[in-house]
Parts: structure tokens; C-alpha cells; sequence
């Protein structure tokens, strides 16, 4: 990290003095829970911007998926692929031939995603264009063999709750904060 990260102000000698190389900006809500629902905790890294929205539809989130209803909710929303995410597929040879073998998910907003994942979730992602329910996104992957076909659709909701949480699928009923751009 240069002297530049350093943020400049009055405590500016004082870090410099202490040698810091780094300060962590973070925000921790604590919220009181209304209603007949579990608590929530979840951690997310900052996006590319300083946006409060962000933290705000967080919550949001967080409070709505914590619904004991929620799944059922879930399986029959219609998700699409947010606009800031990306999929890299790393191909290795097997057998002479090109084969797809890391799949990468990642955004830079709402929150930074940079996370290996299986290659079931990658073709989810893919799958996911705003006009199919989830529970048929995963029959469709489910018939061409992606996913084991004992694997229940509530047993694949985790990870497809924390893609939603980090902004890499969306949903129009909690449609993420709008990109602003800081100078």
C-alpha cells in the first residue's frame, strides 16, 4: 500500500508515525428483530463505491431471507444476472482436449465477489435470465446432468442466497442500489 491509501487529514502524522499501512473503513448494523423470524448475520466486503444504499438494501435482504417463508419465496422468483457480474472459465487439457475446469464468479458491486465456484452455480448464473423460476432453472441443470439428481433445490438454496446477497444475481422484487459513480 502507498503513502496515497493513507487517507489525508489530522491524524495523517500520527499514522505515518505508527507506521500504518492500511486503515479498514467498516459499518456494523444491529438492528432489532420484529416479528417471529431468526436472527441474521451475514458479512459482505465493500463494492467499488462508497454508497450507504448499498448497506441499506443489505439489510433489506438480510431481514427479508430471514423469513421462515422465504425459500418457498425463493424457488419461484424469476433471478437474472446483475449487471456488474463476471464469469471466467479457466479451460485445462484432459484427454488432448480444451476442457472447462475453475470457474470464477466476481463483482465490484454492490460488494466485492471474487470466488471460486462449482461448475453447477456458474451454469445457474448463466441460466438465470430474469424469465425462468429458480425451482426450473435447477430441473433444467438438473436434467442435463449438472447437478446430482438427488440434490433437492432447497439443498442448492445457500449458495444461491449468497450469490443474491452479493449482488451477483438479482431479483426485481429487491433490485439492487443504482451505480454511482465517486470521483
Amino acid at each position: 500500500m502507498t503513502r496515497s491509501s493513507i487517507p489525508a487529514g489530522p491524524n495523517r502524522e500520527l499514522l505515518d508515525a505508527l507506521r500504518v499501512t492500511a486503515v479498514f473503513y467498516g459499518a456494523v448494523v444491529i438492528e432489532r428483530i420484529t416479528g417471529s423470524r431468526p436472527p441474521a448475520t451475514d458479512r459482505v466486503c465493500k463494492g467499488r463505491t462508497d454508497n450507504g444504499e448499498a448497506i441499506d438494501w443489505f439489510v433489506r435482504w438480510t431481514t427479508a431471507a430471514a423469513a421462515p417463508d422465504f425459500d418457498h419465496f425463493l424457488l419461484g422468483s424469476r433471478p437474472h444476472a446483475a449487471p456488474q457480474s463476471r464469469l471466467t472459465i479457466e479451460h485445462t487439457v484432459r484427454n488432448r482436449a480444451l476442457v472447462p475446469s475453475r470457474f470464477q464468479l466476481r463483482s465490484d458491486y454492490p460488494f466485492l465477489v471474487d470466488t471460486a465456484c462449482p461448475p453447477w452455480l456458474a451454469m445457474l448464473v448463466n441460466s438465470s435470465n430474469g424469465r425462468k423460476p429458480l425451482v426450473e432453472i435447477i430441473g433444467d441443470l438438473r436434467r442435463m446432468n449438472v447437478i446430482h439428481p438427488e440434490a433437492t433445490p432447497t439443498q442448492l438454496l445457500p449458495d444461491v442466497r449468497m450469490l443474491l446477497a452479493r449482488g451477483v444475481l438479482e431479483l426485481e422484487e429487491f433490485p439492487l442500489p443504482v451505480v454511482r459513480q465517486t470521483d
